[in-house]
């Protein structure tokens, strides 16, 4: 659970990697309502590690950085 502000910048889309409530009731509510639905839970669990795993793992963050360095060196 996190505040629209705390997920800006993320490429997550709200209820399939992460759930949103930006005022304390409304983060609260979030907070119980998964704590009661173990299906939705378990679904944003999902999304958001296999989110994490493809985009955030040192091998792939790696790659990433080893492309954009090579198109540098290769620039011009």
């Amino acid at each position: 659970v996190s505040t629209t502000i705390g997920a800006e910048g993320l490429p997550v889309v709200a209820d399939q990697h992460i759930a949103i409530g930006d005022t304390p009731a409304e983060f609260a509510g979030q907070v119980v309502q998964l704590l009661q639905d173990s299906e939705r839970r378990q679904s944003i669990s999902r999304s958001g590690y296999e989110f994490v795993t493809q985009n955030h793992q040192w091998k792939n963050v790696a790659a990433k950085l080893l492309d954009h360095c090579l198109d540098l060196a290769n620039r011009p």
